[in-house]
């Protein structure tokens, strides 16, 4: 009976081909790839420097105020969700949780309506009943990037975008969670 070796030749190939050791990366490397992902988006503005949290400008939905610039020292949380978007509805009352927990402690949460006509958000606000809620408008929008639904963004008391969740699901508001916690004592 003959044997049948057909499994050994990846190995073979493997052990006859020249190693090549590993190289680490340049700056300039990785911020090439990052563009050639998506060129309509600089996601190498945030994977390779420090990048500044977005001033807030727009009025509340409610109220009709202006946002204030945060105090120095405020966490700024900011979330975009869409009124048909089911993963927004999904998130909401955890990161509802999240707020009742550290609005006290120098966090600021923002809802922004991306999408949107103000009535549908009317009548979503009336399920949900979210205080903070802005309607998104172009300056706002083109400051995060156009982010996508739901897409949570997360700045230090410095003023530095920490963390973003793009397409944020509970996995990430675990991860939030934890963020917070950690920057709740700086």
């Amino acid at each position: 009976m003959k044997k049948r070796t057909w499994w050994m030749l990846p190995l073979l190939l493997l052990l006859t081909s020249e190693a090549k050791p590993y190289k680490k990366p340049s700056a300039k490397d990785l911020q090439d790839l990052a563009l050639s992902a998506d060129s309509s988006v600089p996601t190498s503005e945030y994977v390779h420097k420090w990048v500044r949290f977005p001033d807030i400008q727009a009025t509340f939905l409610l109220s009709r105020d202006s946002v204030q610039p945060a105090p120095e020292g405020t966490v700024d949380i900011v979330v975009f969700v869409a009124t048909w978007c089911i993963k927004c509805q999904q998130i909401i009352p955890e990161v509802e949780k999240l707020k009742s927990q550290y609005e006290a402690r120098g966090f600021r949460f923002l809802y922004v309506f991306s999408h949107d006509l103000e009535q549908d958000i009317q009548e979503f606000l009336q399920v949900y009943h979210i205080p903070d809620t802005l309607v998104a408008n172009d300056p706002l929008l083109k400051a995060f990037h156009n982010p996508e639904v739901p897409s949570i963004y997360v700045s230090d008391r410095k003023g530095w975008i920490v963390a973003r969740f793009i397409q944020a699901s509970s996995q990430d508001i675990e991860t939030l969670k934890t963020l917070l916690y950690y920057l709740r004592s700086t």
